[in-house]
């Protein structure tokens, strides 16, 4: 079992590894999938990054980044993030 300090370094580790990926977005806005490459039939402006083991949704217009939605890769995320 781990301790709570052990557990608090590794969530601590988690949330810098996907802060860091989302910080390289600033650079490259395309750096994720499109949904809309996932879902073919669809005409979604939301974009997929994978980090390690979670996944970030988010859109973009010619200034902001929006995060929509973090969530742990195996989750159904689409349906969290439509609420279905």
């Amino acid at each position: 079992m781990l301790s709570v300090s052990s557990s608090e370094k590794i969530a601590t580790n988690i949330v810098k590894s996907i802060g860091n990926d989302i910080r390289k977005l600033q650079y490259n806005v395309t750096l994720g999938r499109p949904l809309s490459a996932v879902f073919l039939e669809s005409e979604l402006t939301y974009y997929r990054l994978v980090s390690g083991k979670y996944i970030v949704i988010y859109e973009f217009d010619a200034e902001v980044i929006t995060v929509d939605l973090i969530v742990w890769g195996k989750m159904d995320y689409i349906a969290t993030l439509f609420n279905v």
